[in-house]
């Protein structure tokens, strides 16, 4: 009881005691005082159509003077701080320039230049930005072999999830296949900087493994009445693990009972034919044939998604990217965290690693915080309209060497 009133008597005095005395006083100055330059991307393909694109941060100046009043004394604290213009709201008479004094137009630029790199830089009145260099490249002029990659969704309905699964129309499927392919064509984004026509396409099957046309195209639907989660994948792995040469096999359904609050679980490839440091940062075996490979998971051959994943196309994009080789662009610390090799996550010279933490399409780049857009297919929280050149030799090399992902066409 004792204490009990000992704290009492201890809150009360603290609530009792009056708050120093505070004042704060601030001195703006309109000019800009402070700017950063972005670029899209470290490289550019030089061919007069490719474009870099450039945010510009700009500051302008505040002045700052806090005093507290104390025990018959004033204590003075003055300071200069910077304050960021909104974007929306950048003054007048910014420019940016190549480092030979040509000005940008709308902040973007394309070139036809044989310079192996080019120097740009932001000014406004006395005040400029730091250089940011982008590597110059010619567009490869190789004819690639296409590859065409067929797709089935298997809808997995339960009693207890069926208005879920039943609810995935022809529409959304499709969707998600547009997607995948524009960005693989590199025609989702205009003038993108660094990509190409990586002839890799996806394709809705037609017809089951007995050549039995689907009612849908693209679609399987099984409806296994009252299962639990359990039963519905021993049913998927024993029923629905179509022939991989055939069939890049995609499940729809709920195999645990959290699997709706995690992202989706996705298998990498595993196994390679030829020497694996031809696509670093994945846990590769040589094997000299894929006939010697023993499946015993779904995800060996294929994706399985909750029907909550769908809420947005981005997240089904990525872990395809993910299914064929690619890694996430995102960089943080703790557990599961990337290594990191010359400050890159994603063993692609031409994409950003970005910091952890932005929720939505504006993020900052791990080494130097410059703010810029995502628009990556493996950026957290992406447009996902763009697969980058580096990005889409890597998934060739996988649709090459990785027997678990080549398909018979």
């Amino acid at each position: 009881m004792k204490r009990i009133y000992l704290y009492i008597t201890l809150i009360l005095a603290l609530f009792a005691c009056e708050k120093e005395p505070y004042d704060r006083f601030e001195n703006e100055h309109n000019e800009v005082v402070k700017l950063e330059l972005s670029a899209s991307s470290t490289h550019l393909f030089a061919n007069g159509v490719a474009e870099v694109e450039f945010v510009l941060s700009a500051y302008y100046g505040i002045d700052i003077t806090e005093k507290f009043y104390g025990d018959g004394m004033i204590k003075d604290t003055s300071y200069r701080d910077t304050v960021k213009y909104r974007m929306r709201n950048l003054p007048e008479g910014l420019d940016i320039y190549t480092e030979s004094g040509d000005k940008l137009e709308n902040f973007k630029y394309s070139t036809e230049s044989s310079d192996s790199e080019l120097i740009f830089y932001a000014k406004a009145g006395d005040v400029e930005s730091e250089r940011v260099s982008v590597i110059l490249e010619a567009e490869p002029i190789e004819e690639l072999k296409e590859y065409v990659i067929p797709v089935v969704f298997h809808m997995v309905e339960t009693d207890s999830h069926e208005k879920a699964i039943s609810s995935f129309k022809e529409e959304k499927i499709n969707a998600v296949i547009e997607s995948l392919n524009k960005a693989f064509a590199n025609t989702a984004k205009a003038n993108a900087p660094h990509s190409i026509d990586q002839k890799v396409r996806f394709e809705l099957v037609t017809v089951d493994p007995d050549g039995n046309k689907l009612g849908e195209t693209g679609i399987n639907r099984v409806h296994l009445g009252d299962v639990d989660e359990a039963e519905a994948l021993s049913y998927l792995k024993d029923n629905l693990m179509w022939d991989h040469n055939l069939y890049l096999n995609i499940w729809v359904c709920k195999t645990s009972p959290w699997a709706q609050y995690y992202d989706p679980d996705i298998s990498a490839p595993a196994h390679i034919t030829t020497d694996p440091s031809i696509l670093p940062g994945l846990d590769l075996t040589q094997v000299e044939e894929g006939d010697a490979i023993e499946i015993t998971d779904p995800k060996d051959i294929g994706l399985i998604f909750a029907p909550s994943h769908f809420q947005d196309n981005s997240t089904i994009v990525a872990s395809i990217g993910k299914y064929f080789g690619l890694l996430p662009t995102v960089f943080y610390t703790g557990w599961g965290a990337p290594t990191v090799v010359d400050g890159d996550v994603d063993y692609c010279a031409d994409t950003y690693t970005w910091n952890r933490g932005a929720s939505g399409i504006w993020k900052t780049t791990k080494d130097d915080n410059k703010v810029m857009k995502s628009v990556n297919i493996m950026d957290d929280y992406s447009i996902g309209s763009v697969v980058s050149y580096h990005q889409g030799q890597r998934v060739r090399n996988v649709l090459k060497y990785c027997p678990l992902r080549q398909y018979d066409n």
